[in-house]
Parts: C-alpha cells; structure tokens; sequence
C-alpha cells in the first residue's frame, strides 16, 4: 500500500530519440558544413548568411591542372599516332644473349656515365626522398598531389615490350601507351604457329598478373618492359618441341631490325640548357649528356649507344694512358 502508483510513461515521437522523448529539430540550414567554402566578413554579417564560393569554384591549383591535363590531351593525340608497323622479331636465347650481352668487360670500362648499380641506388634515394616529403610535407589536397605528379610526367611515343617465353625465345613489338593488355595478347596469339595454345600474361619481380582490360598505362608498362608468358594447362607446346618452333618462322627474319626507342616530352617544357661556347683554340664543344632515363632505357634494351657511350671514348683512354710509344705519361724515361 505504501507504493506509488505506476505511471505510463511518455510515449516517443521519434524512436531515435532516446534521450529527450522528443523529436529532434531539423538541422538548420545555417549549421557550419566543413565540405563547403565559407566566408566570413562584414558584408556576409551584414547580409545574414555565407557568401562563401557555390559549387561552380575553382581554386589556382585545380585551374592550373586543368591546364596540365589539356595539354597532355594535346601532346597525347600529336604522339600517339596509330602504328603502321609493330616492327615485329623474335629471337631465339642464344641469338638474345649475344645481342643484349655483346657489350665486353672491357668496352663496360669505356662506356662514360653512371653504372646501372648508381643508377638504381639515385633512384631508391628519390623514392626515399619523396616518401619522406610525404610523411613531413603537412596537408596536401588530392589536387595539390595530381599538379605535381603531373609535373614530372612525360609522354611516350609507344610502348617497347618484350614478351619472354618459358624455353628462352623472345618476341620485341611495339604499343600505344593507351592501348589494352588484351592487344598485346591478340598480336602474341597471332605469331604462334597454332591457335590452340593459351597463356597468361604477367611480370616479375614480384610476380603480377596483368588485367586484359587494363591499358598499358595503367599496368606500369610505359615507356618499355618485359612481360613474361606463362602457358596454360594443356594449351602449351610439348616438351621435346624445339625451342621457338611455336613461333612463325617469317618472324625470326627480322631479328636484325633495329628497334626504335619511345621518343619522350615532358607535359611541362623544361628549360633549354644553354649551349657551350665555342672555345678560343678552335676546340670542339662538348655534346649534352642523355638524361639517366634514356640511357637506362637503351640500356635495358640492348643498346650500345646507352650511358653517354661514345665512339671515342676507347682512344681517350688509350691517350690517357700514354703517349704514342705506347708507354704511361708516368714511366720516368
């Protein structure tokens, strides 16, 4: 008898709302919206609302990518001309070894410029570099990291690949950086004697398959690569099958082509070095150096002109060493 009587208790008008019992009011339109420009100053005080920018605004940074991705539209349709000739060989592992390989021991000494090791460890150092930047540079906007990667952005002429089959044989042909993964294997299928064979398409190190639908660009294929052939399930030449008989025999007569390298131009134009004087005593100027990029590109392509190679650069050694009696400046005579 000494309890209170039980009381209902208020029924909820909005069931997420828990704590009032109550519906909660709508959002005002003039809340803060951290997604939207505002603007604070005496003519939006004296207005009573945000005279920030609409959604039509545009900051420097995204005008001048703009800018940027026209001008890569512009140098990507004068570039990427569509290919009258893929310039199609294919080379057996012997044949492929003394192209790539004929540079000697000796020769290696001569080549003027950067070691492939040095160049490797420059550019670990940039990635190092840039990571660092990234972790101490502060906030940045996705515009802001799409400008400078867009500065530093060049565009190819075509893509140089090299498809490497498992017994050692070779097929060289050459793409358009836009075109798909699914063309190169259409132009591989089309160079086997067969048409039941099948394979899949990847790279190494790490081991990574390629995506038929993804363009060359995509797949970090640009501006050359090696791309390795993996045979399906029996859909692959027989064991005791000589090496690269699967191949159409027409395509190894243009083993001895040479192949043209991706011409390169940057989306920004760089600054023309300026060219040495001439010297007073008549003496030769001296050539500009190719950038580290072409010159590991030949490299890693097989060229012998790559590093800043020179033709004279065997008899400058021979001068350095001695005189014409064939002995060293430094033997005392």
């Amino acid at each position: 008898d000494d309890l209170p009587k039980f009381k209902q208790p208020p029924r909820l008008t909005d069931p997420g709302d828990h704590a009032v019992g109550r519906k909660a009011p709508p959002v005002s339109s003039g809340e803060f919206n951290p997604y939207q420009g505002q603007r604070f100053d005496a003519k939006s005080a004296a207005v009573g609302k945000n005279l920030g920018p609409d959604g039509k605004y545009e900051s420097t940074t995204e005008k001048q990518l703009q800018q940027l991705q026209s001008q890569q539209a512009k140098l990507e349709k004068s570039l990427h001309k569509p290919l009258q000739d893929r310039e199609l060989s294919a080379s057996l592992p012997n044949s492929t070894s003394s192209t790539t390989s004929s540079v000697a021991v000796s020769d290696r000494m001569d080549i003027d410029g950067p070691s492939d090791g040095s160049l490797l460890a420059s550019r670990m150092k940039k990635m190092e570099q840039e990571r660092k930047q990234r972790e101490e540079g502060g906030f940045t906007t996705k515009a802001m990291r799409d400008l400078q990667k867009m500065k530093k952005q060049k565009i190819y002429s075509h893509v140089q690949l090299r498809i490497q089959f498992p017994d050692g044989s070779a097929l060289e042909a050459k793409f358009l950086p836009k075109e798909t993964v699914e063309t190169v294997k259409q132009v591989v299928l089309s160079s086997l004697v067969l048409e039941a064979f099948d394979f899949d398409l990847y790279v190494a190190p790490p081991r990574r398959q390629l995506e038929l639908t993804k363009t060359l660009e995509s797949e970090g294929l640009v501006p050359a690569a090696k791309v390795i052939v993996s045979w399906r399930l029996n859909r692959a030449p027989t064991k005791e099958a000589p090496v690269g008989s699967f191949l159409k025999p027409e395509l190894f007569r243009n083993q001895g082509t040479t192949q043209s390298f991706p011409a390169a131009q940057p989306v920004v134009p760089t600054k023309k070095a300026a060219v040495p004087k001439k010297a007073s005593g008549g003496g030769a100027t001296k050539e500009p150096k190719q950038s580290r990029e072409d010159a590991l590109l030949r490299r890693m392509m097989g060229g012998k002109g790559g590093l800043g190679r020179s033709g004279d650069s065997k008899s400058t050694r021979k001068d350095d060493k001695g005189g014409s009696g064939g002995k060293p400046k430094w033997f005392n005579r």
